[in-house]
């Protein structure tokens, strides 16, 4: 009967040990997964940080670039504003003093006109010489 309760016994001990050796492995695999899963964030993190960094460096460059462009552009449109307003300046004297103009040239002054004081924001210095124009004999 003793060697009964000690065979019992043995096998509770082992049963209870291999349940034990179970839960902890299992125990062991899910902190596995989970620090897996939580060096897979870190990763994703660390990436994330990094285009962060890159775009902020790509958007300074861009905005630099914009800001010499549009100095650019405002340098060219001052220049084609003055070109504008000496080559309609010139028109405006050469057809007063002729008296007339032509259908076609008046609407190409008109047209240059419109550009300089509208699109280029150009000052009212013509005005007065386009008044002069509109009046002019048409042929």
């Amino acid at each position: 009967m003793i060697e009964v309760l000690k065979v019992i016994g043995s096998a509770i001990v082992a049963a209870a040990v291999t349940m034990l050796t179970l839960v902890l492995k299992r125990k062991w695999e899910k902190q596995d997964k989970k620090d897996a899963t939580e060096q897979k964030i870190d990763n994703i993190a660390a990436q994330l940080v990094s285009i962060n960094e890159k775009v902020d460096k790509l958007s300074a460059e861009l905005d630099k670039e914009v800001a010499k462009t549009d100095l650019k552009n405002r340098c060219l449109q001052a220049g084609l504003r003055e070109m504008l307003y000496d080559r309609i300046k010139y028109l405006c004297r050469k057809y007063i003093a002729d008296g007339k103009i032509r259908e076609e040239e008046f609407k190409s002054l008109n047209r240059m006109w419109s550009v300089y004081h509208e699109d280029l924001n150009g000052n009212g210095y013509l005005d007065g010489e386009m008044e002069e124009i509109k009046k002019l004999e048409k042929y």
